[in-house]
């Protein structure tokens, strides 16, 4: 028996990390149910179910299934927060996914960086190796997804705020910040 070479140690690695971003990581959701005390109560508590960092490339059964569950719920509020998708690919299986969300109150989003650049492997590296931001402006995917959010009644909060009545006297108020990473905040 031979003692693993470094090389094989480092075969190993790279492709345990390649299988985790490529198949693990992606089809891992989770849901955690919190309870938020506020200083004022509210004359009832609201349901919001907070989904981030989707990136929508392809439809997939797991995140399909997952939007399907989630659908059942009884929500008040659905809020997105950023990286929606990973290319125009990745726009429609999003907003069928979303359609199927029926929150009383709305969908509100705002975008991420993933929804306004494309990040190919080589940036990547280049942002890990120099700390720098880099990717690739799509202004017309972003514009695309945009558009389509906002056709299937979705709010897009870009720098603006929103007040949504909850009950009688009682309203929330909404902010949306669009990403700082990019500069548009």
């Amino acid at each position: 028996n031979q003692p693993m070479s470094l090389w094989s140690i480092l075969g190993v690695l790279v492709g345990s990390v390649f299988v985790w971003v490529q198949w693990i990581e992606p089809n891992w959701f989770r849901l955690r149910r919190k309870t938020i005390r506020v200083s004022k109560p509210l004359s009832r508590s609201l349901s919001i179910l907070h989904l981030s960092d989707l990136h929508f490339t392809r439809p997939r059964f797991f995140l399909n299934r997952f939007f399907d569950r989630r659908a059942e719920l009884d929500l008040d509020f659905v809020l997105v927060t950023g990286d929606l998708i990973d290319g125009a690919s990745g726009i429609r299986p999003c907003i069928e996914n979303l359609k199927k969300l029926k929150p009383t109150r709305g969908i509100y989003a705002v975008l991420g960086n993933h929804d306004y650049r494309d990040y190919p492997f080589s940036d990547q590296a280049v942002r890990i190796h120099t700390g720098r931001n880099c990717g690739r402006e799509r202004k017309e995917v972003t514009e695309s997804l945009k558009g389509a959010l906002r056709e299937t009644g979705i709010s897009l909060l870009l720098n603006e705020n929103v007040s949504v009545p909850i009950s009688e006297g009682e309203e929330a108020v909404l902010v949306g910040v669009d990403h700082p990473v990019t500069g548009r905040a």
